[in-house]
């Protein structure tokens, strides 16, 4: 597809946004050198409730709905300390899944504006 889309034309690409399928990344590597990538924000935030007690899902929810109103990286990291806090001993899988993915779903925050 994306080999595709370059004989078609496309330029100009300054990052991709995809869920973290390992096809789809190493292919943007593959046929787009240099652009970056971006783990989907919806794809991420539904995957991580998963991994969390059902007790506890509904509020996680709550606390990632701050996660991505934040303007700079250094203020989403503050509010992702304070959720890792907060959920840390009750959804310790959940919140390793936050950590793994964090930077590259809000990769968007270090783009100029």
């Amino acid at each position: 597809m994306l080999r595709d889309l370059k004989h078609r034309g496309l330029s100009g690409v300054d990052r991709i946004v995809s869920d973290d399928h390992k096809g789809l990344k190493n292919a943007a590597r593959k046929h787009c050198q240099g652009v970056r990538w971006q783990r989907c924000q919806v794809y991420y935030l539904r995957n991580i409730p998963g991994h969390a007690p059902a007790s506890q899902r509904g509020t996680l929810a709550q606390a990632f709905s701050r996660l991505f109103c934040p303007e700079t990286m250094e203020e989403a990291r503050t509010v992702r300390n304070e959720i890792l806090r907060i959920f840390g001993k009750k959804a310790p899988e959940a919140m390793e899944c936050l950590e793994e993915g964090f930077d590259k779903a809000l990769n968007i925050l270090t783009f100029p504006k």
